[in-house]
């Protein structure tokens, strides 16, 4: 008689048991991870709170890391990767003089060099290389693809993974207050905390690597945690635990909501009735009517791959905005010559 297979233990998550909500509306969810957990973990937790499969995230953060991580809802989801393009703010503290798999505490240990001495300007030089435009080396455990595989998948299997450097901009990579010294692995180490601000792409535990590697001592990350993305910053996140018991209380999962998202995520163009028909019927509409297309509604949070307009509020070269009826955004929009272009439906007509 065959033996009946054994299920993998249920997993338990750090919000307990958490209710099946009614579908709060399109919009973001602004999420405080929870340390130990995946992107994903917090994905299926937000679609039960939320009662919809149409769920995304903008940004994995690895399971040690904590902090900001948006949630697109609905139609939301189409805009995340508007989302995924802003820059990003994290606090993270660096070991130096250990070198591990991960280049994070999550790791095994690789080599322990040691690094008995921290000199304050040596390492801001350090720092100031690795600030600006310059090119990275992807973590080898990270989530990009080799040949149709994470990488991460590879490495665990024992492959070697080496990724191509890829340009990357770092706005921000600074030491705050002085290192901390202690021992670990039988051998001298410091701890110091950075602040780094950054754009799309960059791996914070990256740049530990480097920074410990052009010191000679090697580092990785003993912890990670994003503060801002884009114009959402940690202060105003709310842990999935806190997101459950709203929807217990008996109200729904807590987002912003679309108009919100386009609000601050995009520059505006307020655009009239008929203009409004138009683009929802996939036209283009004339950017030099002033009866169709005027001026700016609200300046859009730019950076790290947000859109932008010129200074009479109309989208300018591949840029894109926001068209506006009223209080309601119609489309995504960019220019195309003297016309505007809709690129993405954003409110049907039967939801004016």
């Amino acid at each position: 008689m065959r033996p009946e297979p054994r299920s993998a233990p249920r997993r338990v998550m750090p919000w307990g048991e958490i209710p099946r909500g009614s579908f709060p509306g399109d919009g973001l969810a602004v999420i405080d991870k929870d340390p130990g957990v995946t992107s994903h973990d917090v994905v299926g937790a937000v679609r039960r709170l939320a009662g919809t499969k149409k769920v995304g995230h903008a940004g994995t953060l690895d399971p040690m890391a904590t902090g900001v991580l948006c949630i697109g809802l609905g139609r939301a989801t189409k805009l995340l990767r508007y989302v995924t393009g802003t820059a990003k703010e994290y606090e993270a503290t660096i070991r130096f003089g250990i070198e591990t798999s991960t280049e994070d505490a999550q790791g095994e240990l690789v080599r322990a060099r040691g690094a008995r001495e921290a000199d304050a300007a040596e390492l801001a030089r350090a720092m100031a290389n690795l600030t600006g435009d310059v090119l990275q080396v992807p973590s080898s455990v990270s989530a990009l693809k080799v040949e149709g595989r994470r990488a991460y998948d590879l490495v665990r299997e024992g492959r070697e993974v080496v990724l191509d450097a890829r340009p990357i901009r770092v706005d921000v990579f600074e030491a705050v207050g002085g290192p901390r010294f202690a021992e670990a692995c039988g051998a001298p180490v410091f701890d110091v905390d950075v602040r780094v601000v950054c754009g799309a792409g960059t791996y914070v535990r990256a740049l530990a690597r480097d920074l410990g590697e052009a010191l000679g001592f090697g580092a990785h990350l003993t912890s990670l945690r994003r503060t801002r993305v884009g114009p959402w910053d940690v202060g105003e996140a709310m842990r999935v635990r806190e997101c459950a018991d709203a929807v217990e209380a008996g109200g729904q999962m807590p987002v912003r909501t679309l108009a919100d998202l386009c609000r601050a995520m995009f520059p505006a163009l307020e655009v009239g009735a008929e203009a409004a028909r138009d683009l929802r019927m996939g036209r283009f509409v004339s950017a030099d009517s002033a009866s169709d297309v005027v001026g700016v509604k609200a300046a859009g949070a730019t950076g790290g791959g947000a859109p932008v307009s010129g200074p009479d509020g109309r989208c300018s070269g591949s840029a894109v905005a926001v068209a506006w009826s009223g209080e309601t955004p119609v489309a995504l929009v960019s220019r195309r010559g003297g016309r505007v272009k809709p690129d993405l439906l954003l409110t049907p007509a039967s939801e004016e």
